[in-house]
Formats: structure tokens, sequence, C-alpha cells
């Protein structure tokens, strides 16, 4: 697997690996059942579009799961994968019974602020002149007048 990996970079022309450890990732691939190293890639040559294959690293597990479930290796596999299976299909139900603008026009109906926001900009447009007087009547009754004492 990872002889494949890296004849096929030198074949592509790509940096040469220094010889002991690299690390990288077991990526997604259309087709599963293409070779596996097609689907590895360097973590320095990561890109954030790409998917990790999260199922090949479950599966890695399976001699673990093999002295957990008591049983062969084949059986766990196939119950890792229906795990893994059911979490992805819980998860997609998930998304799919999420609708974001659902929540913004509810937030937006019955959102205090939002609501004062309007009233306010309504008032605003009613005429500046309005708004001013209501200020000079307020700011005069508030004056007291006041006596100087000798």
């Amino acid at each position: 697997m990872v002889i494949d990996f890296v004849t096929k970079r030198n074949e592509e022309g790509k940096e040469d690996l220094e010889p002991g450890r690299f690390y990288y990732y077991v990526l997604t691939h259309q087709d599963p059942k293409v070779n596996i190293d097609r689907k590895m890639r360097l973590v320095s040559e990561f890109i954030e579009t790409d998917a990790i294959d999260k199922l090949y690293y479950f599966k890695s597990l399976k001699d673990i799961c093999v002295r957990f479930f008591a049983c062969t290796a084949k059986d766990a596999e196939k119950q890792i994968e229906a795990f893994y299976k059911k979490q992805t299909d819980s998860f997609k139900q998930l998304t799919l019974d999420f609708n974001p603008s659902s929540l913004l026009k509810k937030k937006n109906s019955t959102d205090p602020i939002s609501i004062q926001k309007r009233t306010k900009f309504a008032s605003s447009n009613n005429g500046e002149g309005s708004s001013k007087t209501r200020r000079k009547h307020s700011s005069e009754s508030n004056i007291i007048p006041i006596k100087k004492q000798k």
C-alpha cells in the first residue's frame, strides 16, 4: 500500500519523500473498489475540500472489536459498517430536518428587538420636524425657574 503510493508519486514527478515516516490521510473516493494508494494524500498536501474516509479508519479497529464483540473479523467489520451507516444516515436525516430559513422567519416575526427597530424606523420616517418639536415641548416643561437668594 505505502510502497505503491511512493512509486505512484515518483512516476507523477512529485516531490520525493524522505526515507522513514510520513503522514497521510485516506480520502473518500467515488469508486469504493479503487486501490487504497489512489486514496492516499500527504498531510502537507491535504486540502479543506477533501473528505477523509472515516469508514476506512473505523474498519482499522476491527481487530480490537473482535475481542469486544467476541466474533470473527468479518462479523466485526460488518458490525462496524452497520454502525457507521446508522450514524451517517441519522446525521443526514438531522440535516434534512433542519431548515434554517424557517427559523429565521420565526425569529423575525416574534423577536421584540426587531419589532422595536421597526417602530423606531417608522417613527423616524414620519418626519424629523415633529420629533424636534416634541423634544422642545418636553424640555420646556422640565425647566423650573430658580430664584437667586441674597
